[in-house]
C-alpha cells in the first residue's frame, strides 16, 4: 500500500528565509535578540520535524520497496500463470475445434444412423409382415397335414386288409383246389366204377348164363355208380365252381389292391409333399425371423 511522503511546509519557509539567524552581542540591524531567538528556535523545531519526516519517508520508502517487490514477484507469478492460462485457453480453443468437427461428424453419423434406422425399421415391418404369412401358411399346411396323414393312415390300413383278404383269399383256393382236385379224382374213380360195372353187366347179358337176380343185383349195382357218379360230379363242378369264383374273387381284389396301392402312393406322396412345404416354410420363416432380430438389433 503506497503511503504518502510527509513533507512538513514550514521548511519550505526556512528554505525561504535561508541558514538561521544568530543573535550578536551587538545588534547592527536593529532586530531585538527575543526574535532572534524565537527564530533559532524555529529553525531548530523545523530541523527535528524534517529528519523525522525524512526517517518516516524512508521507512514508507522502505515498505513500499518491501511491497514493490512482492508485488513483482506477484506479478511474475501471475505473469507465468497468465501464460500458462493462455496456453490452455488455446489448447481449449483446439480442443474446442476438434470437439465441433467431433460435433458435426457425430450429427452427420447421427443422421446417417436415423436414415438406417428408418430403413431398418421399414424393413422389419416387411419382414413382420412375411412372418405372419408365412405362419398363416404353416398354419394351414398343417391344418391340411392331418387329413392327409388321416388319408394315408386310411389308405394303407385299407391296402393292409386287402392283402390279408388276398392272402386269405389264395389259403381258401388252395383249399378248394384241392377239394376240387379230388372231387375229380372221385369222379374219375366213379366213373370207372360205372365203366366197370356196366361191363360186367354187359358180359353177364352177352353170356345169358347169369341168373335175373345177379343180374338185377348188377343193375342195381350200375344205376347206384351212376348215380354216385352224378352227385360226385356235381361236388366236383361246384368244387370248380368255387375255384373259378376264389379265383375271380383274387382277381377282383388284386385290381382293387393296385387301385388301393395306387391311391396310398398318391397318398403317400401328398403326405410328403405337405411335410416338405411345412419344413420349407418354417425354414424360411427362421430366416425371416433371424433377419427380424438382427434388424431389432
Amino acid at each position: 500500500m503506497v503511503g504518502a511522503v510527509v513533507i512538513p511546509g514550514m521548511a519550505f519557509g526556512i528554505l525561504a528565509f535561508g541558514a538561521p539567524a544568530y543573535a550578536e552581542t551587538t545588534p547592527t540591524s536593529g532586530i531585538c535578540n527575543g526574535v532572534v531567538n524565537q527564530l533559532a528556535h524555529r529553525g531548530t523545531v523545523q530541523e527535528n520535524l524534517l529528519k523525522a519526516a525524512a526517517k518516516k519517508n524512508a521507512d514508507l520508502i522502505a515498505k513500499l520497496q518491501a511491497e514493490r517487490s512482492v508485488l513483482q514477484s506477484s506479478a511474475t507469478t501471475l505473469t507465468a500463470e497468465i501464460g500458462k492460462a493462455k496456453e490452455q485457453v488455446a489448447a481449449l480453443e483446439a480442443e474446442g475445434l476438434k470437439l465441433d468437427a467431433d460435433i458435426e461428424a457425430a450429427s452427420d453419423e447421427l443422421a446417417a444412423a436415423k436414415l438406417e434406422a428408418s430403413d431398418l425399421t421399414q424393413q422389419a415391418k416387411t419382414v413382420e409382415t412375411q412372418i405372419a404369412a408365412k405362419q398363416d401358411q404353416i398354419s394351414t399346411a398343417n391344418s391340411e397335414l392331418a387329413p392327409l396323414a388321416a388319408t394315408a393312415a386310411e389308405a394303407a390300413d385299407a391296402l393292409g386288409a386287402k392283402n390279408a383278404q388276398i392272402a386269405s383269399a389264395r389259403d381258401e383256393l388252395g383249399t378248394l383246389t384241392t377239394t376240387a382236385d379230388e372231387a375229380a379224382a372221385a369222379v374219375k374213380t366213379a366213373a370207372t366204377a360205372v365203366e366197370d360195372a356196366q361191363a360186367e353187366l354187359n358180359q353177364l347179358v352177352a353170356e345169358g348164363t347169369a341168373a335175373q337176380k345177379e343180374l338185377d343185383d348188377k343193375n342195381a349195382e350200375v344205376a347206384a355208380a351212376r348215380a354216385n357218379l352224378t352227385a360226385l360230379q356235381g361236388d366236383a363242378k361246384a368244387a370248380a365252381d368255387a375255384v373259378e369264383a376264389k379265383k375271380a374273387q383274387i382277381t377282383k381284389a388284386q385290381g382293387e389292391l393296385a387301385t388301393l396301392q395306387a391311391a396310398q402312393k398318391e397318398a403317400a406322396e401328398a403326405l410328403a409333399t405337405k411335410q416338405a412345404q411345412i419344413t420349407k416354410a418354417q425354414g424360411e420363416l427362421t430366416t425371416l425371423q433371424d433377419t427380424a432380430n438382427k434388424a431389432a438389433a
